[in-house]
């Protein structure tokens, strides 16, 4: 979803990088959906569902307001408010999960990012792991470029 926003920015440099993240992206978004179609009509639907309804409200945060969103709306480096991001996001994900008998599990959680969240320091307790996976490659071999 914000790919895709970005995507249409106004500065070259943010829309420019887009384009090999959207490629990348849709492998991945193809690999979740398989794995969505695997656990949602097998035996692990009911853990598929609790982790669900665990995930989402955490990942409403990536659409927490931006400190200077406004300026970069008003000059098009963003294209969209994040809200209207985190709605369009909604809407995919009840799209995605509808099929599957899951949709409820959209329309019961609360997609209302907290405020001040992941962008203020405040972050689950699970977030240092995540953190430390997700930036290893890069302290293991600061110069690597691929």
């Amino acid at each position: 979803m914000r790919l895709r926003t970005l995507g249409g920015s106004s500065s070259r440099a943010v829309a420019g990088a887009t384009g090999a993240l959207l490629r990348e992206e849709r492998y991945h978004l193809l690999h979740a959906g398989e794995w969505l179609e695997r656990l949602a009509a097998g035996p692990a639907r009911d853990r598929l569902a609790a982790a669900l309804t665990a995930a989402l409200p955490l990942a409403a945060g990536l659409f927490e307001p931006l400190p200077g969103e406004d300026a970069l709306l008003a000059d098009g480096t963003l294209p969209a408010p994040l809200s209207a991001q985190r709605d369009r996001w909604r809407d995919q994900l009840l799209a995605d999960l509808a099929p599957h008998g899951l949709a409820g599990l959209v329309e019961a959680a609360d997609l209302e990012p907290a405020a001040p969240g992941g962008r203020q320091g405040r972050h689950s307790d699970e977030w240092p792991a995540v953190w430390d996976e997700m930036t290893r490659l890069y302290r293991d071999d600061p110069g690597a470029s691929w």
